[in-house]
């Protein structure tokens, strides 16, 4: 039987070899994040497993996720996927490697998926790849977003808030604003509905007029609504009986400044039901803010008949809902009239 002096020797040989392998991590996580190479395969070759988690939560391939791609990062992600790194490991958040790359580089994100990672993970608040890459500013993220679509990544997945990649897409606000308006169509085309409303009954449309609430008076300049215009040429017309959209607009119409409210009138008008415009003016001139320039706006439209023109594209609009935008294509009508519909020419 061992005595106590042999249990503690065994106990201090067994720490001492727990703190080398320690140190061994560090030092790879620390090479990984300065791409020294050379002390990065020093440590490989010392056997250490490398599918380990720091004190960040964060594995060695997190980190090689993480970094701008050059000549040293290609060889360090390289290293570490052909010795065996797990491509689907999570951190404390739930977050993959390819949540992480999508925010980082489109090479990376090719590396990533190439070699097999799971293309839908969903962090611990339910958010996937695709969403992230619809939440950041990076300049890569058209191309990002159009890989994870072409590699057949689930567009219809939701997270925790019912937020759908569209939802991101329009809350985000560091974004360029054509780089948003392409990611938007992409998106619809694709087939992801404009008109899926999250757990809060917010559809993306109401994320992006969120945008201009309490904006003041500033000038609001027609690259600023492109983003507006390509959702509300999407959706469905918006009648009387959108509740949630009327309970929502109830709430923050008076938020809006008059600017705006001007052109988001003249930018929606053809896609609003005679009985909503009706309801608009009425909730309008409750408002103690209400501008009577506008209210006389949204009263004239609202007692003046529809066009035939107006009237069947509103028809249309109504029975093609939120397949208008890629619908209208298959339709038999002229160039001017595929315009009409989907309000290109306003």
């Amino acid at each position: 039987m061992a005595d106590y002096r042999d249990i503690r020797d065994e106990i201090e040989e067994y720490d001492k070899g727990k703190d080398l392998i320690n140190q061994y991590k560090r030092k790879l996580v620390e090479s990984i994040k300065k791409k020294h190479v050379n002390a990065f395969k020093s440590v490989l070759a010392s056997g250490l497993d490398i599918n380990f988690s720091d004190y960040t939560s964060n594995y060695p391939i997190h980190h090689a996720a993480a970094l701008v791609p050059d000549k040293d990062s290609r060889e360090i992600i390289t290293t570490l996927i052909y010795s065996d790194a797990d491509l689907d490991v999570a951190d404390r958040f739930g977050c993959t490697p390819l949540h992480t790359a999508v925010g980082v580089s489109l090479e990376t994100t090719v590396t990533l998926l190439d070699n097999g990672c799971f293309i839908d993970a969903q962090d611990h608040a339910g958010c996937t790849p695709l969403m992230r890459a619809c939440s950041n500013r990076s300049s890569e993220s058209l191309a990002i977003i159009q890989l994870l679509i072409d590699k057949q990544c689930n567009i219809h997945l939701r997270d925790d808030e019912g937020f759908t990649a569209l939802h991101y897409i329009c809350k985000n606000r560091q974004q360029d604003v054509n780089i948003r308006n392409e990611i938007v169509y992409k998106l619809l085309y694709s087939g992801l509905s404009p008109i899926l409303q999250d757990n809060s009954g917010k559809m993306g449309l109401c994320h992006e007029l969120d945008k201009f609430i309490n904006n003041g008076n500033s000038v609001i300049n027609k690259e600023e609504l492109i983003v507006l215009k390509t959702l509300i040429c999407a959706g469905r017309n918006i009648n009387f009986t959108n509740k949630v959209f009327t309970v929502w607009l109830t709430y923050t119409l008076p938020l809006y400044s008059n600017i705006f409210l001007l052109k988001l009138f003249q930018v929606i008008r053809p896609i609003l039901g005679q009985k909503f415009i009706r309801q608009l003016h009425k909730l309008y001139t409750s408002l103690p803010s209400c501008d009577n320039h506008i209210a006389d706006i949204v009263a004239r439209y609202r007692d003046m008949p529809r066009s035939l023109k107006s009237s069947c594209r509103y028809t249309i609009r109504s029975n093609l809902k939120e397949r208008v935008l890629f619908a209208t294509e298959d339709l038999p009508l002229p160039t001017s009239l595929k315009k009409y519909l989907l309000l290109s020419d306003n």
